[in-house]
């Protein structure tokens, strides 16, 4: 009796509408939960890009030279196209990290929206 009422009630006008309602004040309480929570993070965001960042860089330019970080030794086992390849990859993911951590998205939301 219940499952043909549920999918009867996506045929009625009232009812969708009551669904309908229902499902974007649940939208809008995930996307606020999301929102606390990367606002709760924030600095730990910018912290992580910048410290990938800062290590992948002087990792790229200490394989210049021939040296490497002893942390990374494992990223030399495969070889060194792989090494400089993660390497290229930390850095990029930290500049990622960055201008997620440091992006405004409820101003975003608001300029995309329009007047």
């Amino acid at each position: 009796m219940e499952a043909t009422s549920v999918s009867y009630c996506f045929f009625k006008q009232n009812n969708c509408r009551k669904v309908i309602k229902k499902r974007k004040y649940t939208y809008s309480l995930e996307r606020r939960y999301l929102q606390t929570v990367i606002r709760k993070y924030k600095t730990y965001g910018i912290v992580l890009g910048l410290l990938l960042v800062v290590i992948g860089i002087t990792a790229l330019a200490l394989q210049l030279v021939g040296v490497q970080w002893t942390f990374l030794q494992f990223l030399e086992a495969p070889g060194r196209l792989f090494s400089f390849v993660a390497k290229l990859i930390m850095v990029m993911a930290g500049f990622i990290i960055l201008v997620v951590a440091n992006t405004d998205w409820e101003r975003e939301r608001r300029e995309c929206e329009g007047p």
